[in-house]
């Protein structure tokens, strides 16, 4: 195989592909295997019809097949050197004599110019604040579990403690829940109709309401067995010595609590700050990218949401404004193909890889907090599914790099209360 740069635009190269004759006819070979495999053709027994008649019947399909082949080698020699956003694209071919010319045109990642990392800020609430906050929520919290609960005979009142047993009824008159005991506060915070319906109401009373879920209508029928006054105790070593700690004093217990939040907000700060990393890489990277590249991009997309039936549910979140629409998928592609590219880039640089304890890790972290199964169940799924294994490779690759780029980023600290919309608005005056 030989090839040749026929012409460079930006990221778009078209190549002359040459095909001397035995490889063309090793290429033969393998489809004539392939198809003999899985096919049987009359008057011969499977796996025994002669090239001659394979390239008979399927005439116009096998040389297709042919050049889909040789382009899958000559796509596997190129990405050697360079990796290419979308599949390539045959322009012209030929053959001669045995000898096959294929001209294809690929859009490569694209030539990295220039990153400015460096003017990329990141800004964290103080350790000081959120720890205090943590420690502060953390002791109400002890206290709202171990509040005094005192029986009353007069009406519920907001922060106190019920009983309850609930039953639910459809519009049918089917019943789907039925006498389910329940138990709860009535913070003033909560709006739900079960909280607000009890207030005012007292222990024998019953109550109903009507709730919708999908334009569907259910009864709820609530029966208030018991109300209790809820006294919230002081804090002191008595409550926590009381309370089954592993502490003996207030002190002790607010120096633990410290140790969680600070250890909380250390994890918090590194998640966020490698998140926000990777959502702002394109903002700080020029690439070389064609026009002609982004409109493919964008025309692909909107293909694919013509072909699943989205496409007017997507028009409809830009106004039924097609210019808009497409103007907002150029925009994203921009920034997924700088992505792509500088990711890429960082990652030969570095030599950076995803180890199988990193997949591992991001598989389990999945598992437990977005698709609630047991973690070997989801390496399970993973590992034998190629597509989802190759964007949790990424998501890993993505991880690593923006740990790569944290020691050029500016990372400052600010106060909890701090006005992020107004500096955000600043930066990009």
């Amino acid at each position: 195989m030989e090839k040749q740069l026929l012409a460079q635009e930006m990221n778009i190269k078209r190549y002359l592909i040459r095909f001397p004759q035995e490889e063309v006819l090793k290429a033969e070979n393998e489809i004539v295997a392939e198809v003999n495999q899985h096919y049987s053709f009359e008057g011969f027994r499977k796996g025994k019809a002669p090239k001659a008649l394979i390239k008979a019947r399927m005439s116009e399909s096998f040389d297709s097949w042919i050049k889909d082949y040789l382009v899958d080698l000559a796509m596997t020699d190129i990405e050697k050197e360079e990796k290419n956003l979308f599949d390539p694209m045959i322009e012209a071919s030929s053959q001669n004599e045995g000898v096959i010319e294929i001209e294809i045109k690929i859009h490569a990642y694209p030539k990295i110019l220039s990153t400015n990392f460096s003017d990329m800020q990141v800004e964290v609430v103080k350790k000081v604040q959120v720890v205090e906050k943590y420690v502060e929520d953390r002791l109400n919290q002890l206290l709202d579990q171990n509040a005094i609960l005192d029986p009353k005979d007069g009406p519920a009142e907001l922060e106190d403690f019920v009983r309850t047993t609930y039953s639910v009824i459809n519009a049918e008159g089917k019943v789907i829940t039925d006498k389910k005991e329940s138990e709860y506060v009535l913070y003033k915070e909560d709006e739900r109709p079960q909280v607000k319906e009890i207030v005012g109401k007292k222990a024998g009373e019953t109550v109903t309401f009507e709730r919708k879920f999908e334009e569907k209508s259910y009864t709820y029928t609530i029966n208030i067995l018991e109300v209790f006054k809820r006294t919230i105790p002081e804090i002191s070593d008595d409550f926590v010595q009381g309370i089954g700690a592993d502490v003996k004093s207030l002190v002790e217990l607010k120096e633990k609590l410290t140790d969680e939040g600070s250890q909380a907000y250390e994890n918090w700060k590194n998640d966020y700050i490698k998140n926000y990393i990777v959502g702002e890489l394109a903002n700080y990277v020029e690439v070389e990218l064609s026009d002609e590249t982004i409109d493919f991009y964008a025309q692909r997309y909107i293909d694919s949401l013509k072909k699943e039936n989205k496409y007017e549910e997507e028009l409809g979140k830009h106004e039924n404004d097609e210019t808009k629409m497409l103007e907002e998928v150029k925009k994203s592609s921009v920034k997924w193909i700088k992505e792509l590219a500088v990711v890429d880039s960082i990652v030969k640089q570095k030599e950076i890889k995803a180890e199988k304890e990193d997949i591992d890790s991001a598989i389990t972290s999945l598992a437990q907090n977005v698709w609630y199964m047991q973690p070997e169940r989801a390496k399970e799924m993973v590992y034998s599914n190629q597509k989802l294994m190759n964007e949790i490779v990424w998501e890993v690759l993505r991880g690593k790099v923006a740990y790569e780029i944290s020691s050029e980023v500016k990372i400052v600290e600010i106060d909890k209360d701090h006005d992020h919309e107004h500096d955000h608005e600043h930066n990009h005056e």
